[in-house]
């Protein structure tokens, strides 16, 4: 199984995580934690989406060196890139386990670009 080392770097916390190949018994972790996100919604439209579709998958895979993982509310609080580079761990070790729709991006969106006109340029 590949596994890859991580250092999740937040705002006042550091976690050293090591993110796993996703078992069965994983994959059903996640699916209880996504039913129970569905069940219990919280937040927003938007962290009701990473609580049911991302968090699970990112959680049921990771374990921490020293404690608990970051809770899905710690994860909301990270620093854009370190919740990129927890997301990117995953994807690297199991690249089949996040919603294809997302085809390998970041979970926090990029800065917003100038819209395109038809012909390619930008408008401004």
């Amino acid at each position: 199984m590949d596994s890859k080392e991580l250092t999740i770097v937040g705002y006042d916390h550091t976690w050293q995580v090591v993110v796993h190949t996703i078992t069965l018994r994983m994959s059903l972790k996640a699916t209880r934690m996504s039913e129970e996100a569905t069940e219990h919604p919280v937040g927003s439209e938007d962290e009701q989406t990473m609580r049911v579709t991302f968090y699970p998958v990112l959680a049921c895979c990771t374990t921490c060196q020293a404690g608990p993982i970051p809770t899905v509310d710690e994860f909301f609080d990270l620093p854009p890139k370190a919740a990129n580079a927890w997301y990117d761990a995953v994807l690297a070790v199991n690249p089949e386990a996040l919603p294809s729709a997302l085809g390998g991006v970041s979970v926090v969106p990029p800065e917003e670009k100038k819209e395109s006109s038809p012909t390619g340029s930008t408008a401004g």
